[in-house]
């Protein structure tokens, strides 16, 4: 790559230097490099490079390390940390250099730059090779980072238009864990000359299927193909755009929306499918050409139909078709619907019923206590059972009742430690127990097991105080979270409503102690994101859940956590 051009320079110079009566400057044969480009095998090694200097010389501070210092300044290093060097400087005269580098399963490349006085000499560093390997999205995920993948598949969103940053996606890695739910992402799209800044030239779609090839790299749990170069764009016939759906108990309806290019829309439904999502009605709009776009899409509207759900959550799909005489385009839209309710107990509920029970006594009913573990969860991965405790709040001297070898899911053994951890909400099954051993009384759930973990920091499973304070713990200073998520916690120290600018600030804890850990929840909204109207809307010791995004907001080197610009939920399990 750059070494043709280095060479090149050097020919250049070389054969106009003798043509010449004086050495023409520029050619730095003050500071010269007995090679200007070293190989070192996949397995690990070492090079040696000869530097000639007439003067002291270093390596420069040039690579980014992608972080910053106290002051916000970003951090140069001379060499990335995969090389070793020798020596940093040397002085006047011949010095040699030792490169190493460890092992890698995948080729890396770095330029370095050495210094002497005015002038600059570029030395490239590679491990194994540079070209693309075939692979599917999975491959990519599971992947080394620096290795070079090639990659085909369709364009699910489009992040930012201006670098190139959007989602591929090919269907082979379904759960995309580690931050990855809609795909391998694009961050930065090279246009057809290989330049940045360029996406829109491309003309590339969300439901285009496109094949490109980057350097992996893992940023903050998020797997990305960094600054891609684009190999082929096969232009979609059909785009749906309605986002899912997830449907209630009760059933109801939904529309889809799909924008084509082909001879019309078909759609299939599975057999599984089939059993409780069927067709209403459909309707199209015939696209308008205007002086931008010639030929622009049709629309169809599709109408469906789903019953009530008396079982578990379930998950369907609506797969859509567009065709041309020489192409096909299919896109899958996804349904689910709400798992059947169940009827949960409380904790405070759980420990009335047991107070009614004598010493020893089991109820012949099984219940469905829903609650936060407090404390640690003792898994015993042995046995395959755990053993915790159960509060309304998470707090540790509220209320508990104690779960007793508890399994997991439908009954099946623990396998794992961390499957269930202090601050999960959690519905527990089984019968209630008044325990009596050496005149204690013990209040339990037992021969029991978990019925559902809820997802966390959602409205059934809001995060707690201390929850969203280790994710605020583990957050850059100035950082605001991308997603919203659901806290519940209760006012402290009072609540500061704004009915002029309509918002509130205030302080959540998990205990409502002056001098409990708190989480700030600044400047929010009513109910719905409406402006407060009521300067007593709630008050201190009043329960609350807020959505918002969570920031660890830094002044005056004082660091705030915050849950910033969200609104109110409910007061006290109460919501408008």
């Amino acid at each position: 790559m750059k070494l043709k051009y280095i060479l090149g320079a050097f020919a250049a110079a070389a054969l106009f230097a003798g043509c010449q009566s004086e050495p023409m400057v520029g050619t730095f044969q003050d500071l010269e490099l007995d090679k200007a480009f070293v190989s070192i095998d996949m397995a690990g090694g070492s090079a040696v490079v000869t530097v000639k200097s007439d003067d002291a010389w270093t390596f420069t501070k040039h690579i980014d390390t992608g972080k910053k210092d106290e002051d916000g300044k970003k951090i140069y290093v001379e060499n990335p940390s995969w090389i070793t060097l020798s020596t940093l400087t040397g002085p006047a005269g011949q010095t040699q250099v030792t490169i190493t580098a460890t092992s890698t399963e995948a080729g890396r490349e770095a330029e370095l730059q050495i210094k002497s006085g005015d002038h600059l000499q570029h030395l490239i560093v590679r491990q194994g090779t540079l070209e693309a390997v075939a692979a599917t999205c999975a491959e990519v995920m599971e992947g080394p980072d620096g290795k070079t993948f090639k990659v085909t598949g369709k364009v699910v969103s489009i992040a930012n238009t201006t670098y190139g940053n959007w989602y591929l996606d090919d269907g082979s890695y379904p759960s995309f864990s580690g931050g990855n739910k809609d795909g391998v992402y694009v961050y930065g799209t090279l246009d057809k000359d290989g330049k940045e800044k360029n996406f829109t030239s491309l003309g590339i779609e969300v439901g285009d299927v496109v094949t490109v090839s980057g350097p992996k790299t893992t940023y903050n749990g998020t797997v990305e193909l960094v600054n891609v170069t684009v190999h082929k764009i096969e232009k979609a016939l059909l785009t749906v755009l309605t986002e899912p759906v997830n449907l209630p108990v009760a059933g109801g309806e939904f529309q889809v929306k799909v924008a084509f290019k082909g001879k019309g829309v078909l759609f299939n439904i599975d057999e599984e499918t089939a059993s409780w999502v069927s067709f209403k009605e459909s309707s199209f709009k015939a696209g308008v050409a205007t002086l931008f776009e010639k030929n622009p899409a049709d629309t169809a509207f599709f109408t469906f139909n789903v019953a009530p759900n008396e079982g578990e959550k379930r998950v369907g799909h609506v797969v859509f078709e567009s065709s041309s005489d020489k192409s096909k385009t299919e896109a899958a839209f996804e349904v689910t619907q709400s798992p059947y309710t169940i009827a949960t107990t409380s904790v405070a509920e759980a420990l009335a019923i047991i107070d009614g029970l004598s010493d020893g006594a089991t109820t012949d009913e099984e219940y469905y206590v829903k609650g936060y573990i407090t404390g640690n969860a003792g898994i015993d991965t042995g046995y395959g059972n755990a053993t915790f405790k159960l509060t309304d709040d998470g707090s540790a001297d509220s209320p508990a009742i104690t779960v007793f070898r508890a399994k997991w899911l439908e009954n099946v053994p623990f396998t794992a430690d961390d499957q269930l951890k202090e601050g999960d909400m959690v519905i527990i099954v089984g019968k209630l127990q008044r325990y009596v051993k050496n005149d204690v009384m013990t209040p339990e759930v037992s021969s029991c097991h978990v019925f559902s973990v809820p997802v966390a920091g959602t409205l059934d499973n809001p995060y707690l105080v201390g929850a969203a304070l280790s994710i605020i713990d583990t957050m850059e200073d100035g950082k605001t979270a991308d997603e919203e998520v659901f806290v519940t916690g209760i006012v402290t120290g009072g609540a500061g409503i704004d009915t002029g600018y309509g918002n509130a600030t205030f302080k959540l804890t998990a205990d409502g102690k002056a001098d409990s850990p708190a989480l700030t929840v600044f400047r929010a909204k009513d109910f719905q994101n409406k402006a407060f109207t009521d300067a007593a809307k709630f008050k201190e010791g009043d329960r609350l859940v807020v959505i918002g995004k969570l920031q660890r907001y830094v002044k005056n080197d004082v660091m705030t956590p915050e849950l910033s610009y969200g609104y109110l939920v409910s007061i006290n399990g109460e919501t408008e």
